[in-house]
């Protein structure tokens, strides 16, 4: 078929890469655990609408929850204020 491309497999391990790139620095133990999240709303005017202020908002707190998901709460995401 036009536009496909053809892959292999090819196992990957964890002793493989250390090999290759060295052991984690920081450490896991040592690693940041806590960020904080920025987004900025670029408006028009001196004051931004205020449903744009709460769709921005609202996608600080998904991020949020989906980072909190994703790391199985073993990090921390905080929006900035």
């Amino acid at each position: 078929m036009e536009g496909r491309l053809a892959a292999r497999k090819v196992p990957v391990t964890l002793e493989r890469i250390v090999a290759a790139m060295g052991p984690r620095n920081p450490s896991a133990s040592k690693a940041q655990r806590e960020f904080t999240l920025s987004i900025y709303l670029l408006h028009r005017g001196e004051a931004p609408d205020a449903a744009a202020v709460q769709r921005a908002e609202a996608i600080a707190r998904s991020l949020v929850a989906f980072f909190d998901a994703a790391t199985g709460s073993r990090l921390k995401i905080t929006p900035a204020h």
